[in-house]
């Protein structure tokens, strides 16, 4: 985990918070500390900045079970990214399976997994489902946690 100070040091001389290849505001969010988040946001990180896997600081914090800063970065977002009718739309050119809209939209997103290495794997709501692309292939990341995966 990094310190306040290396922080501040560093935005003293212009690091690129928002560099779309290596956006280090992302390092913050998943490493860093609630002022340090905080105090980035506010010398101009860009809260909607994705990483390549359409990861962005709102999924981040959704991710890591933090709803504190989930929270705030939702509200520092704008409404249409926490729209259902919005996703949805946005959602339609992947032509999902109706079953798995209404599963996704459901509130039994957490399975255990009793015979598998995953232990148990937890699905985002649709809402909080993450578009991306691979080349020229749209992608959508629906799993939030696999549970205990230790075979990397």
């Amino acid at each position: 985990m990094c310190s306040f100070t290396s922080i501040q040091w560093l935005i003293e001389h212009g690091v690129e918070l928002n560099d779309k290849e290596n956006p280090s505001f992302l390092l913050a969010v998943r490493y860093g500390t609630k002022n340090i988040i905080e105090y980035v946001v506010e010398h101009g990180a860009d809260v909607i900045i994705t990483e390549k896997d359409g990861m962005r600081p709102y999924s981040i914090a959704i991710e890591k079970g933090d709803m504190e800063m989930a929270e705030y970065f939702k509200n520092l977002e704008l409404t249409e990214y926490h729209d259902l009718q919005n996703k949805i739309d946005q959602l339609k050119p992947l032509k999902l399976p109706r079953a798995l809209v209404l599963f996704l939209k459901g509130d039994h997103l957490y399975f255990e997994l009793p015979d598998s290495d995953f232990i148990s794997i937890e699905f985002f709501p649709l809402i909080d489902t993450i578009p991306f692309k691979v080349g020229c292939r749209n992608l959508l990341r629906l799993s939030k946690e696999l549970g205990e995966y230790d075979h990397w």
